[in-house]
């Protein structure tokens, strides 16, 4: 989930890889950099939930700043935050 922390500066307040998420599949609660990150070539990320695999998030990299929708998470804000 790391390599989401350049992709998604833009569109957080704080590092999103220590931002807390809720999968809407399974209902764990994990800082977004224990997700699971598939790089496509398209400058395309897909994020799946550590624990059952469900889609949690989808960021697409343009010049102007990344597209992120959130299908399968709920964000709770920041690790001790």
């Amino acid at each position: 989930g790391n390599v989401l922390a350049g992709v998604l500066s833009g569109s957080f307040d704080v590092d999103p890889t220590i931002e807390l998420g809720r999968c809407l599949g399974c209902g764990d609660v994990s800082p977004l950099a224990m997700a699971m990150v598939w790089v496509k070539k398209n400058h395309s990320f897909i994020v799946r939930c550590h624990v059952c695999d469900e889609v949690l998030m989808i960021a697409i990299e343009k010049p102007s700043g990344a597209t992120v929708t959130t299908p399968g998470v709920e964000l709770l804000g920041a690790l001790g935050g």
